[in-house]
């Protein structure tokens, strides 16, 4: 097992690689926390701080560490995107005052009024006298403990779906403390004691709501005991509900909902021992990775909506029955708000073989899991059949008959198209990633936005007679939309300068740019991007970073980055050419073709490049392809090289690439 010393080094050495995991995850947002690890105990986020602490881990090396601290970053970061402010102290607030109107309603003779908040501070004073020990502090602990369990199961789900990589995390840690904390056969004897049968119960809530299971060992207790079983079943509907509710406050209803059916439990268990001394032995037996009540987060309109899904992790659920009736009525409600649902339809598999398959992941598996991540809403079903149609109807990465192409030439021209030679396993820093990421997600909703027939929550438009009740609220988002379903049908080709002159700031900032835009759209439409030069008048090389039918994992454009150098002159005039006849060989309707370049066509021999240009963009566009110029080279080049494109000329600077790329994308995709 890993020292506190080794802790502490193995701090120093991973503490930059997990902050890159945690900015990645959270690069959309406007304010990022700063990470702790700390050798203490507990993890838990404020929105300002995530705080890890490793002290209790009980790993035999490193990379164990690692998975196990990543698990724990990416369960707060959900927490960050998922949980708001709102949602969660009315989840806590209301908690606490449902079960004291619970008990006042089952075991007070006269009826007990609540009209205020003192009114309750009043009966715990009231009960406290009777021989209670009880404070509003202890009640609001066990509140947070239910909510929080249940709020954990929701956002592990959420980002098992988004992440699919979190998934392998979540079961290696999960599973683990599972087999560890199996239930005490003295419980068997001692359920007539009301904190033993309390303490059995919530056991079971977080076990059921994290990992769909009943906590290990406790089915031999219910040919015993069956008292609590049946509570268990009773509250199942409550916990499959908020594990897959739509969001945070949807889940704090289901959290109310069981503190009022506990009740009675919690309050008669505080006759024998103070609720602090409880909750503090409760805490001794469960997971101590509860998140803090204290929350800063978006406003509950605008927080991350779940799937729906509560796949089978941890072999067969128990609450599988329940949970099926629960995601189908959250279906229909999410269908309504126009949210969507996931697929919660995961393989059963062995709890053991789970643990087993988690523990041998290596440091590549690892990397992987930081790398796939799934961002957005997939696009339908339909419309990627129809892509793969397509391409299968093309001859992907051959080149055409070129023959129309070099007979506008007097002399042979010799194209040489190199594949790439080298292995594409160099992955894009976190910081790029992120802003990739972040471009994907918003490119992905705007596709999924534009296949909706009917578009619910405008601001203008037809009344919406389900949102009719928020004109009471002076709430204008209650219109809606109809229309046919729009599928776009294009395919981009860009062609990037790779001649001498490239070298350096102006080469690291264009890959750095056709990078965003290879990993943002290369799962929506057909893309080819090629580096050309000339070694002569009388030869072209053309680079290809990416291929029409080719997905790169790791991203060709930034692996050309780091694997290749620019050199020579260039021909312009024939690499638009070429790529012209690529693009109308294409099935596409819709066809762009974008030049990056810092200059001049430089491999001719007479001083005609220029003019080569203007006549083969002029042709490109007479036969309907869009074809559109960024320059960001010297000034003394400008007014030649916007002469040469005539229209659809954009100067910027080097460092200027990027935000032009993606203006130019938006605009070809979705106008």
């Amino acid at each position: 097992m890993i020292t506190l010393e080794e802790k502490e080094v193995w701090i120093r050495r991973y503490y930059p690689f997990c902050e890159s995991y945690m900015k990645m995850a959270l690069a959309d947002r406007n304010k990022i926390p700063q990470l702790e690890i700390r050798l203490d105990k507990g993890s838990y986020t404020d929105h300002s701080i995530i705080h890890i602490g490793i002290s209790e881990l009980e790993e035999n090396d490193e990379e164990s560490l690692l998975r196990s601290v990543l698990f724990l970053i990416g369960h707060e970061v959900q927490h960050v995107r998922s949980t708001s402010q709102r949602a969660w102290m009315y989840g806590m607030n209301r908690g606490f005052q449902v079960i004291l109107e619970e008990y006042a309603d089952k075991t007070e003779t006269k009826r007990k009024v609540f009209r205020k908040e003192a009114d309750y501070e009043v009966y715990i004073k009231e009960l406290a006298a009777k021989g209670f020990h009880i404070s509003t502090n202890s009640l609001q602990q066990f509140v947070h403990f239910i909510a929080n369990s249940l709020e954990d199961g929701r956002i592990e789900r959420i980002r098992c779906v988004k992440r699919p990589g979190f998934k392998d995390y979540m079961i290696a840690f999960r599973g683990r403390d599972w087999k560890k904390n199996e239930v005490e056969p003295s419980f068997v004897q001692n359920l007539d004691d009301p904190r033993t049968y309390l303490l059995l119960v919530l056991n079971q809530i977080l076990n059921l709501a994290t990992m769909s299971i009943y906590q290990k060992g406790f089915t031999k207790i219910c040919p015993i005991d069956s008292r609590p079983q049946i509570l268990i079943h009773s509250l199942m509907s409550d916990i499959a509900a908020g594990v897959a509710s739509a969001n945070c406050r949807g889940c704090m209803e289901c959290a109310i909902a069981i503190c009022k059916k506990l009740a009675v439990e919690i309050i008669e268990a505080s006759k024998l021992t103070p609720l602090e001394e409880l909750l503090s032995e409760i805490l001794s037996f469960l997971i101590e990775e509860c998140g803090s009540s204290s929350f800063e987060g978006t406003d509950s309109r605008n927080e991350e909506t779940s799937s729906g899904s509560s796949g089978v992790l941890f072999g067969k659920s128990e609450l599988e029955g329940e949970l099926n009736s629960s995601q189908e009525d959250e279906k229909n409600s999410i269908n309504q708000k126009n949210h969507s649902t996931g697929d919660s339809s995961e393989k059963e598999e062995c709890m053991d073989g789970l643990i087993t398959a988690a523990k041998a992941a290596s440091d590549d598996e690892i990397a992987d899991a930081v790398r796939d991540v799934y961002i957005g809403e997939r696009l339908n079903k339909k419309r990627k059949e129809d892509f793969i149609d397509k391409e299968k109807a093309v001859d992907d990465d051959s080149l055409p008959d070129l023959e129309d192409v070099n007979t506008h030439y007097d002399t042979q021209i010799n194209l040489n198209e190199e594949a790439r030679t080298y292995p594409a396993n160099e992955r894009m820093p976190f910081e790029l990633k992120g802003q990739a990421n972040v471009l994907k997600r918003k490119v992905e909703k705007i596709f999924h936005n534009m296949q909706k027939p009917i578009l619910r929550g405008r601001r203008t438009g037809q009344l919406d007679a389900a949102m009719a009740y928020k004109l009471a609220m002076n709430q204008m988002d209650c219109f809606m939309k109809k229309g046919e379903v729009s599928e776009f049908d294009g395919c981009a080709y860009f062609l990037a300068d790779n001649s001498g002159s490239m070298q350096g700031n102006r080469q690291e900032n264009c890959c750095k740019a056709l990078a965003k835009i290879e990993h943002a759209f290369q799962d929506v439409m057909p893309l080819k991007i090629v580096a050309f030069n000339a070694d002569d008048c009388y030869s072209v090389r053309h680079q290809v970073l990416k291929n029409w039918s080719e997905k790169v994992s790791s991203n060709g454009s930034y692996n050309f980055l780091t694997h290749c150098y620019a050199n020579g002159g260039n021909k312009d005039g024939y690499s638009i050419r070429v790529a012209t006849e690529e693009l109308l060989h294409r099935p596409e309707r819709k066809k762009i073709l974008i030049v990056l370049s810092d200059g001049l066509p430089s491999a001719y021999e007479k001083n005609d490049g220029e003019k080569d240009v203007n006549d083969a963009v002029r042709k490109a566009r007479k036969a309907g392809i869009s074809v559109i110029s960024i320059f960001f080279g010297d000034d003394s080049e400008r007014s030649a090289f916007v002469k040469m494109y005539e229209k659809n000329c954009i100067i910027t600077e080097p460092e200027g690439i990027d935000a032009e790329l993606v203006r130019l994308m938006k605009r070809f995709c979705f106008r």
